[in-house]
């Protein structure tokens, strides 16, 4: 459940640009409310679905059951995005003073993190069925 993380961050960004003059937020808050209509549709089929084959087992393997490595690529480049989001986010939320700058720092680390956490889950599902992938 790590999206609910990602949820509660999304929600703590919201309240702090809400608080502090939401009229200059109004782009920050659409990008919010985005981003947590997406975690949402995640968790909802990810407990919809729990009891069938995980969706990320059609992305991981060919049609003939072998490992795919093209998605493994672009979670790959999704990571160093990612990480691009989260660092600058994350920096320039401690380092600068300013209330506009603070907020939507955290809300382009916000952006970065779910981005993180989509692409933690890929590579943990793959982790852990490596010996079924490659067996094939």
């Amino acid at each position: 459940m790590l999206i609910l993380i990602s949820l509660g961050l999304n929600a703590l960004t919201m309240a702090k640009a809400i608080i502090h003059k939401p009229n200059e937020y109004v782009f920050s808050c659409v990008v919010l409310v985005i981003l947590s209509i997406f975690a949402l549709f995640e968790l909802v089929m990810t407990l919809v679905n729990c009891k069938k084959e995980p969706s990320l087992s059609k992305i991981t393997r060919t049609h003939r059951g072998y490992f795919n490595p093209i998605p493994l690529i672009a979670v790959t480049l999704g990571v160093i995005i990612s990480l691009g989001l989260m660092i600058p986010g994350f920096c320039l939320y401690f380092l600068r003073e300013e209330l506009v700058i603070k907020c939507n720092a955290l809300v382009i680390f916000d952006v970065g993190f779910f981005l993180f956490i989509n692409c933690f889950i890929y590579y943990l599902y793959v982790l852990m069925h490596k010996k079924s992938l490659i067996g094939k």
